[in-house]
């Protein structure tokens, strides 16, 4: 019998998601400053971008029905 194990996923902290949450904003500020946008507009597109993720967000619960997102064993024959 074979044993498939589900992919291996680094636990994150809150703290840890917000830092990197405040990471990819000051990067997208930096980007977006060096081309020009304003703090307005950049502000603008962060939002959006929340947004959008808030929208598109993965519950745990929903993985376990992702094939190879879980734990299966297998026969061999």
């Amino acid at each position: 019998m074979e044993i498939f194990l589900e992919p291996e996923f680094t636990d994150l902290s809150l703290e840890d998601l917000e830092r990197s949450e405040q990471m990819l904003k000051d990067s997208l500020f930096k980007v977006g400053r060096m081309a020009g946008l304003s703090d307005v507009q950049l502000e603008a597109d962060w939002q959006q971008i929340n947004q959008q993720a808030s929208e598109s967000d993965i519950h745990i619960d929903s993985l376990q029905d992702i094939p190879g997102m879980r734990e299966t064993k297998q026969t061999a024959t």
